[in-house]
């Protein structure tokens, strides 16, 4: 979830220049996989790349969160709606989003803050036991437009059923496994008034948020053993003064199969509101500043937790912890690889009053690590100036222009469609082939040169083993 102090960015004009001069061209040509797949033109289909992206829920929840009165609450209820209808997540950011993965294609996308927004009548009785089943039109429900997104396009194949149009370009996703977290509803005014307004018909509604972690998949890759979980403790805060409320957060994990080669890949969201210096858990016990976070962090790892796992393993996600802190630590000290460490000397994947740092990780196991080819932050969001934000705590009226203040520089381009970069790592699985016996009954697909290139038959490969041409 978006903090109070790691709040979200949006595009300025400096930015645009910049990202799409210099970045966007640079960068996206320096991605993992995205490099390989324009070398010498030979297939690359044993390399599989896998993006991490937090999708921004659309809001800072820090005001009804910290409100000290349930009235408190409901105001802010209100100036929450308003952010998140203001950043057009069904109408502008899908679109964005989804443009960002089929330009990288990567096999494998994890998600944090997919959130589901959803809206009801009026009811007192939902507090604490959610009730509203419509979308909220102009929230959403960010994995079912974020799909409909990446799915669009795809003109009829004229080869087998269900292969996307090589001439569209088109990509499909579907959904490999989605972990449910926090989940609450409260009632919405018209921003003052409290609950004492709602006394007025038609003056209230109730909106419920649903957040979401997911693993997306791209045709071709094979899921199994899809599992998800949820972390203890969780944060406990009170809502309004009076409302103990756990933070729901876990872990989605599946065990994935592309071109013959299996890995295990656990994507998570830790706890990012644990900063003060003393936090509440769900278990009544009191942690200190990032506590929970960090024993999160320990929990993916632990003996019969979601990183457990005979095969090669991988973890992605917003680990609200940069390089330095507890929580990665942790992981690297029990024999875990912090890859982004190996390939960036300085990896940043959010800025905060100019001082940037990486929140978005990936961690693998030892056994996987050697098979990473690259680990990149593309920089499209996270290099944002706070007056062309799509908050409102730095404009007018919230700030005295000592006059006519100039008009919001705010605008709803591709580049503010999240306040984090995505995280892009690029790994190859591939087997290189050593005798004959591979080759034959359809092994050839399965096995690749030295090189990292395939085979076009069965003869080819054959070839290859006796000649090593």
């Amino acid at each position: 979830m978006s903090h109070a102090n790691r709040r979200p960015r949006s595009r300025g004009r400096l930015g645009v220049v910049l990202a799409i001069g210099l970045v966007s061209a640079l960068s996206l040509a320096l991605l993992p996989g995205v490099a390989d797949a324009k070398g010498k033109g030979k297939k690359v289909g044993h390399t599989l790349t896998v993006m991490s992206r937090n999708l921004y829920l659309g809001a800072d929840l820090s005001p009804a969160l910290n409100a000290t009165s349930i009235d408190g609450a409901v105001n802010a209820d209100y100036q929450i709606e308003q952010q998140v209808h203001r950043t057009k997540f069904p109408s502008v950011r899908a679109a964005e989003l989804a443009a960002e993965i089929k330009k990288v294609k990567p096999d494998v996308v994890g998600l944090q803050e997919a959130a589901w927004w959803r809206t009801g009548p009026y009811d007192l009785s939902a507090i604490g036991h959610p009730k509203a089943t419509q979308t909220d039109p102009q929230g959403g429900d960010f994995l079912t437009d974020l799909l409909n997104q990446l799915n669009s396009g795809n003109g009829k194949a004229k080869g087998r059923k269900g292969s996307a149009s090589k001439k569209s370009g088109a990509v499909r996703y579907r959904i490999a496994v989605v972990k449910t977290e926090f989940d609450y509803e409260l009632p919405v005014n018209q921003g003052s008034g409290g609950l004492g307004a709602c006394g007025t018909p038609g003056v209230c509604h109730n909106e419920r948020l649903t957040m979401r972690d997911a693993i997306l998949v791209r045709n071709g890759v094979k899921v199994s053993n899809a599992s998800s979980g949820t972390f203890d403790p969780l944060l406990r805060v009170k809502v309004g003064g009076a409302l103990n409320v756990d933070v729901t957060r876990g872990w989605a994990a599946a065990d994935l199969k592309v071109h013959g080669r299996k890995l295990h890949v656990v994507d998570s969201h830790l706890e990012a509101f644990d900063s003060a210096a003393n936090n509440t858990g769900s278990d009544g016990k009191t942690y200190p500043k990032g506590g929970i976070r960090e024993a999160q962090a320990k929990q993916l790892i632990a003996p019969g937790g979601p990183a457990s796992s005979r095969l090669p393993t991988l973890l992605i996600g917003d680990f609200n912890a940069y390089a330095q802190e507890d929580p990665i630590f942790n992981l690297t000290s029990s024999g875990y690889v912090d890859e982004v460490g190996r390939f960036e000397s300085f990896g940043y994947s959010f800025v905060f009053d100019g001082t940037a740092g990486r929140l978005d990780h990936a961690i693998t196991t030892g056994t996987l690590s050697p098979k990473v080819t690259g680990v990149s932050h593309w920089h499209i969001n996270a290099d944002e100036i706070a007056l062309a934000d799509y908050n409102v705590e730095f404009k007018a009226p919230a700030t005295n222009c000592g006059g006519p203040c100039p008009a919001d520089p705010y605008k709803p381009d591709p580049y503010r469609s999240s306040d984090h970069d995505p995280v892009v790592v690029g790994l190859s699985l591939f087997a290189v082939v050593t005798n004959k016996e591979q080759c034959r009954r359809g092994g050839w697909q399965m096995v690749f040169r030295a090189d990292g290139s395939g085979f076009n038959n069965q003869g080819d490969c054959i070839q290859y083993v006796n000649t090593g041409q």
